[in-house]
């Protein structure tokens, strides 16, 4: 082979195993964009080619973080492929001197390098941009189309909703309530027997709302005595969607390209006091991303080019260090740099400078060879093997221990094992990274200690890790079975009698009891750490931590219509307290109450303060009270349901929670759906066995590589599965439960098929 065609060797294998990287973390990155946009584009009543839309203009502000990871894991594993097969050997024995291999990877780098630059400085924020357009235009256009029968819709401005029915079209609306709260001296509410909707083709655009055959009941909070109420036959509400800030609002700071970036930083630095520090790191981190993949290369080189007796997982392991290491300087030193600490320039370029001295470092010890042991790993089987013997101790007879492979199980499952921790540290450690990467703007703009979200991160992690364990627990079992194959090990054991569902049976185990604790996970850890977790989010963002007790306007069993300004649980008290008696037959408010205060004191009365009363039938008459009790069939506890996430809350607790809202009269769709899926949710593991083992021995041969990126595609194709039924199911397209398992049942019936075409 001449030095040309090894240049090439070289480039093309480093570019196959940085496309796969790229595509798998593109895979694992899009799963959160996807969800959100699969159910507002449903919820909306969009095309899918929509959807298609969305997810493109988020591709390249992925493709910026991604490419110089996938680099660096691409080189890492090319190499430690080439040292594990003795090529690296085979080089130096024909006399290439190590120094020599820079040259492939100094190009590749290179290109990369480009590539990125052009997308970090051009592409993405255009993306950025366009993708904030739409998301204005789908949210402010289209959204009449999910309103949700019987719940209190906020969507519209200065406006709150509520529809008993809707029609197919989602156009009318049947016996819809609506509280004008665009004149803040005035309390207007709209009760009438059918309402259509019609999006109007003018500028600014306009949702033009008619009512028929209704009643207005308004009066001035001054002068309640002032209660006017009319009926009318015919009535047009007009809402303008446009919003002048939201249409006309500046470019951040990632929305500009590198000229805008430079102009904002020129205009503000003529301002005095103008902070331009967040631009500057800003800036700064266009060409700091770019050269992290000629600085991957140049710390990669003088590691992977050693001869190590290790394969892959070598470099996956190294590339996973340098990885975390790369984007935490970058995190810790944006969070400094836009606080003005240190100077922008070290903000964004701090890692590059680490990462360099360590690669001048290890460059003067080129040509000493390093050894990496898989001793260590191996030791990570030992509980299962302690298991094993307890399960099937050693005075077993030997042909019941034949039978059941006491030893081939222990050597499969090691193996098995050692991949499941190596891809749980891989998987985990991205996601965390980009998560923290998603909330440093938002960090930096509040000022909340780095505590918060290290905190935020530390108890986001179970969930994050249940989300991503079947892909986990798919690569766990399409790895090993490449190496075995690659090994001839399988065929080895089907010299041997073992057939191929044999060899699948320390998986199967493996795989059954993480099922089992992912269960476990789910029903007691996962409720309060996702729960403390949002807390520390809301804290991130500027929000208070938790949301206030008590759901300000609420149907109660009898048809009365509540509402209060605030409440306290502890003093069982309610400010600005309204009772509407609604005739559910005529649809129109029989007696209107409010009180300045009501305070609780027994099994269904209340002492109100301050308070007045007016009633329509069967002949107007207004009242005021100094104090008056009034009998109530709630009671506080009644209005304590907020819209609790159902993350907080585990099964038993969701469908406790589900009862209390039916006995309130609102639909509970959306609660039901959630709650089959969280019965369902960790057999995704079991149902994606049969299609991963038919998969894995039928691209055994292909290499880890096609292993890794066929767990992902598995793992991600489930996941989209999912998340579609669970869309359909929210948005009253499929019942509860065929939302949930025809998903599940498509998967397996999948593996069902492709595993019996498999010859044993």
């Amino acid at each position: 082979m001449t030095i040309r065609k090894l240049d090439r060797y070289i480039a093309r294998e480093i570019v196959l195993q940085t496309s796969i990287a790229l595509i798998a973390l593109l895979f694992i990155f899009l799963m959160g964009p996807l969800v959100e946009s699969t159910e507002l584009v449903i919820r909306k009543g969009l095309p899918l080619t929509r959807l298609f839309e969305l997810l493109m203009l988020t591709v390249p502000a992925l493709l910026t973080f991604t490419m110089p990871v996938a680099y660096l894991f691409g080189l890492l594993v090319a190499f430690s492929r080439m040292s594990g097969d003795s090529e690296l050997i085979a080089m130096r024995a024909c006399g290439i001197s190590i120094k020599r291999l820079a040259a492939p990877i100094a190009a590749t780098a290179l290109v990369y390098a480009v590539i990125t630059l052009w997308i970090s400085t051009s592409l993405m924020p255009r993306s950025n941009r366009q993708w904030r357009l739409e998301m204005l235009e789908i949210s402010l256009h289209r959204t009449f189309t999910q309103i949700t029968p019987r719940a209190f819709i906020q969507e519209f401005p200065d406006l709150l909703l509520y529809v008993q029915d809707v029609s197919a079209d989602r156009r009318t609306w049947v016996r819809p309530l609506m509280i004008d709260r665009s004149d803040v001296r005035t309390r207007r509410i709209i009760l009438a027997q059918k309402a259509l909707i019609r999006q109007l083709n003018t500028e600014p655009p306009t949702l033009e709302i008619t009512f028929f055959k209704g009643h207005v009941y308004e009066y001035p909070y001054a002068s309640p005595e002032s209660y006017r109420h009319a009926r009318f036959e015919k009535f047009i509400k007009p809402i303008r969607l446009d919003n002048v800030q939201a249409r006309q609002f500046p470019k951040t700071d990632r929305e500009m390209t590198l000229h805008e970036l430079k102009e904002a930083i020129r205009f503000r630095r003529r301002m005095k006091n103008a902070y331009t520090a967040g631009l500057e790191v800003e800036y700064q981190k266009r060409w700091a991303f770019p050269a992290a993949t000629l600085i991957f290369a140049f710390i990669a080189f003088p590691i992977t080019v050693r001869p190590v007796r290790s394969g892959k997982f070598y470099g996956y392991m190294i590339g996973i260090i340098i990885m975390v290491i790369a984007y935490l300087g970058i995190f810790v030193g944006e969070k400094l740099g836009d606080q003005g600490k240190i100077p922008p320039f070290l903000a964004a370029w701090n890692p590059h400078l680490l990462l360099l001295i360590v690669g001048l470092l290890l460059i003067r010890h080129l040509e000493q060879p390093w050894s990496f042991s898989k001793r260590s790993f191996l030791k990570l089987g030992s509980p299962l093997s302690r298991l094993y013997r307890r399960l099937l101790p050693m005075n077993t007879p030997m042909t019941l221990r034949f039978q059941f492979g006491y030893i081939l199980d222990r050597y499969i499952l090691a193996l098995g094992f050692r991949i499941f921790i190596i891809a749980s540290l891989a998987l985990e450690s991205l996601f965390l990274i980009f998560e923290a990467f998603h909330l440093i703007d938002d960090l930096v703009t509040t000022g909340t200690p780095v505590r918060v979200l290290i905190r935020y991160l530390v108890l986001a992690a179970p969930r994050i890790y249940h989300q991503i364990l079947p892909m986990i627990l798919m690569m766990s079992l399409m790895i090993p079975m490449a190496m075995l194959e690659k090994s001839r090990e399988i065929l080895a054991m089907k010299a041997h009698g073992i057939s191929y569902y044999r060899v699948l049976l320390p998986f199967l185990m493996g795989i059954t009891l993480m099922t089992g604790l992912d269960y476990v996970i789910q029903e007691n850890i996962l409720p309060a750490a996702n729960k403390k977790a949002d807390e520390a989010k809301r804290i991130i963002k500027g929000l208070p931590p938790n949301t206030p007790v008590g759901t300000q306007w609420a149907f109660g069993e009898t048809g009365l219509l509540y509402h209060f300004d605030a409440f306290q649980q502890a003093k069982k008290q309610a400010f600005g307290f309204d009772v509407y008696a609604i005739d559910p037959e005529q649809w129109i408010i029989r007696q209107h109450c409010h009180a300045y205060r009501a305070s609780f004191f027994g099994p269904r009365d209340w002492r109100t303060e301050q308070a007045w009363c007016q009633r329509f039938l069967p002949r107007p008459d207004f009242k005021t009270y100094r104090f008056a009790r009034l009998r109530l069939p709630e009671t506080p506890s009644y209005f304590e349901i907020t819209q609790v996430s159902s993350e907080h809350m585990s099964s038993r607790e969701l469908k406790e929670y589900i009862v209390r809202l039916r006995r309130k009269g609102y639909r509970t769709r959306e609660w039901m759906v959630n709650l089959v899926f969280k019965w369902l949710l960790p057999l995704s593991n079991l149902i994606l066995f049969p299609l991963a083992a038919a998969l894995a021995l039928q691209g055994a041969q292909r290499g880890i590589a096609y292993g890794i990126i066929i767990a992902i595609v598995l793992g991600f194709g489930h996941w989209v599965l999912v998340q579609l039924g669970r869309t359909l199911g929210h948005v009253e397209a499929l019942p509860p439960m065929e939302a949930a398992v025809v998903p599940f049942l498509i998967t397996l019936f999948l593996g069902i098929f492709f595993l019996s075409k498999v010859r044993t």
